[in-house]
């Protein structure tokens, strides 16, 4: 005799059996999106039919400005490309918000959100893209020199922005603060007049 959980479970795989999900690719690419709401948190870039050629003309301006080489140079520089397009997106999808009305303030919102967090991902991946550039800059240039010594460390190759002056010794303002008359000397003896 079956109990009424081992019957319930023989439903339950009868019914997974029909519902498997989509079997086409066209199906599969249809169901994944079914969450896509923005695309602002998405692993790939969102590119919508019409921003094609947008999205291609920033790539193109971006690797002109850049120029990356070498693996590094590459991740960080996509790092760049998919914050700078999220970052327009987040822009373009906050002016819209305001049109549908106050109960949007939730969205608008985390479109702030979106859009500050893209700015540090971009401002953080260029930061370090732009210095392993100078790094690799100052390498090639030191071996360019003819060389005595094997290659100088990086960190003495990077310019010295400030230099360290000594600080003015302080003075005791109680030093200061005295009357001249009192200090005033004798002709004869050279000591203090009372």
């Amino acid at each position: 005799m079956q109990t009424a959980s081992t019957a319930r479970a023989e439903v339950n795989r009868a019914n997974a059996a029909h519902s498997t999900g989509p079997r086409t690719e066209e199906g599969k690419a249809a169901s994944a999106k079914n969450a896509l709401r923005h695309g602002l948190t998405s692993a790939q870039l969102l590119i919508l039919p019409g921003e094609q050629e947008e999205f291609d003309a920033l790539l193109k301006d971006l690797t002109r400005d850049l120029r990356p080489e070498g693996a590094i140079e590459t991740v960080l520089f996509n790092d760049i490309v998919h914050a700078a397009w999220q970052k327009r997106r987040a822009r373009l999808l906050e002016a819209q918000a305001p049109a549908a009305g106050p109960d949007q303030l939730p969205l608008l919102d985390r479109l702030r959100r979106y859009h500050g967090h893209y700015d540090r991902l971009f401002n953080r991946a260029l930061k370090s893209l732009l210095e392993i550039q100078r790094e690799r800059i100052a390498v090639a240039i030191e071996l360019e020199k003819p060389a005595a010594s094997p290659l100088i460390p990086l960190k003495l190759l990077r310019p010295q922005s400030t230099v360290r002056r000594p600080r003015p010794q302080r003075v005791d303002k109680k030093l200061l603060d005295f009357d001249l008359a009192s200090f005033r000397t004798t002709p004869e003896s050279g000591a203090p007049r009372p």
